[in-house]
């Protein structure tokens, strides 16, 4: 077995904290596209405001602002390796979509709002998807030289 100075050793854990770095970012920047995508997708049907619900348990597209404010934020190093961004709906009606609404609000009215999820079913749909990607890209990022 060769000796290796430290000279090289240095160059090898800093190629490997660079690769760790890039790899991190790769997979937040790609990951938070497959949630947003996915959650986009969970749409079905559509109808005019003041009219039913069509179809099934998915949201339906009435004016298309909560599916259009689906956004992920630029993403943001937090630390060495370690990147992070915020994936969801800007509309402040996303959430009542989401979990449903039972209940009076602010302005008396009373409602009887079943649960529309489309946002956790893409967390969990991707989740398989998300795995691949992170072990595909530390793999290809840290894999050492041949």
């Amino acid at each position: 077995m060769p000796l290796i100075g430290a000279a090289a050793v240095r160059a090898a854990l800093n190629k490997a904290m660079v690769g760790a770095d890039m790899a991190s970012r790769e997979i937040t920047t790609k990951g938070a596209a497959i949630v947003e995508a996915a959650a986009k997708r969970n749409f079905e049907g559509s109808h005019a405001r003041g009219e039913p619900h069509q179809g099934g348990d998915k949201p339906n597209v009435v004016s298309g602002d909560l599916r259009r404010s689906i956004r992920h934020e630029p993403v943001a190093r937090l630390g060495v390796a370690s990147y992070g961004t915020v994936v969801g709906p800007s509309v402040v009606y996303g959430r009542r979509i989401e979990l449903g609404f039972l209940g009076q609000d602010s302005r008396g009215r009373k409602y009887h709002q079943p649960p529309f999820p489309y946002f956790v079913p893409a967390v969990t749909s991707t989740a398989p998807q998300l795995q691949a990607l992170a072990a595909a890209t530390w793999l290809r990022w840290l894999t050492p030289d041949p």
